[in-house]
């Protein structure tokens, strides 16, 4: 397993400590949709930016208990630019 991917399980250990401690946390997929959008968005921050695949890989490890990330090749209509576009929506909840 790349040493990249081994990280994105101890954050995916923090992302499931977290969300424990949120109480009704099951109400609302705003809170586990959120914290995979702060993820992508740390990993995008990183003056050395990875791949699209590593980036969607990243967050899809850390977050695959709560959400269900997917990325297409998106074009910005204003530029031309091409770019990875990740989307992130929450998986149906079961109380824990």
């Amino acid at each position: 397993m790349p040493l990249y991917l081994e990280r994105a399980e101890d954050l995916r250990g923090l992302v499931k400590d977290l969300m424990q401690a949120i109480p009704n946390r099951n109400e609302s997929h705003f809170i586990p949709v959120t914290l995979g959008h702060i993820i992508n968005l740390a990993v995008r921050c990183n003056p050395r930016q990875p791949q699209g695949t590593v980036r969607k890989n990243i967050v899809a490890t850390a977050m695959k208990d709560y959400c269900n990330v997917r990325m297409t090749k998106e074009t910005d209509k204003r530029t031309g630019v091409t770019y990875n576009k990740i989307y992130i929506t929450a998986k149906e909840r079961k109380n824990d």
